[in-house]
């Protein structure tokens, strides 16, 4: 039991970090339709990678208004300062922090719990990102104001994968707590030391 622990503990870490890393990358691919009423051999296609950390759902493009853009070269209304990644990204670091809590005081238990708690809700925002049909505006020097078609990146798939994977390992340390604590309980009370409650001593 506690050569499991110990992989599941060290598995929990490295999700953690994974979180974190995958974060940091791009999780959209934005480019331009591809259309015969376009002249596209004329110009060159909008090309806009966005990394986890710049992007967000809630910013599509029924919520863009003429003003919003920005004439700007590669600007893309999907580009946020504070994207969904810093979220995933802090769950990842508490995924971490938890692991190493287990580690050090050996209460895999609440560590556990916590660990499933936040990689449930990373998996959720990035399950939430990579299933969405993405569309962004954008503004180039060439094109000007376009429409682009965005497609997942492998990298956002890697990263649900991951928070995936960091439930079960949540959930599984959790259980070996559980079960633990249950047989620790029977080999009290299989060595004599369990006390029998003081309305019962009379009788014995």
């Amino acid at each position: 039991m506690e050569t499991s622990r110990a992989v599941a503990i060290a598995l929990l870490a490295a999700c953690g970090a994974l979180m974190m890393l995958l974060s940091f990358l791009p999780w959209i691919s934005f480019s331009s339709f591809e259309s015969d009423f376009l002249d596209g051999d004329f110009l060159p296609d909008t090309s806009i990678s966005i990394t986890g950390t710049e992007t967000s759902r809630l910013r599509d493009i029924e919520t863009i208004e003429r003003d919003t853009i920005k004439e700007v070269d590669q600007w893309c209304s999907c580009r946020v300062s504070f994207g969904d990644g810093y979220l995933v990204a802090a769950l990842g670091f508490a995924v971490m922090g938890t692991a190493a809590l287990a580690f050090l005081s050996g209460r895999s238990g609440p560590a556990g719990s916590i660990a499933t708690v936040a990689s449930g809700i990373a998996l959720t925002v990035a399950a939430y990102n990579a299933m969405a049909d993405w569309r962004a505006f954008a503004w180039t020097d060439e094109r000007q104001t376009e429409v682009l078609d965005g497609a997942v990146t492998p990298f956002l798939w890697a990263l649900v994968a991951v928070c995936a994977a960091a439930t079960v390992l949540g959930t599984a340390l959790w259980s070996m707590a559980r079960l633990e604590g249950d047989e620790d309980m029977a080999f009290e009370e299989d060595d004599g030391e369990y006390e029998l409650p003081e309305r019962l001593n009379a009788w014995a």
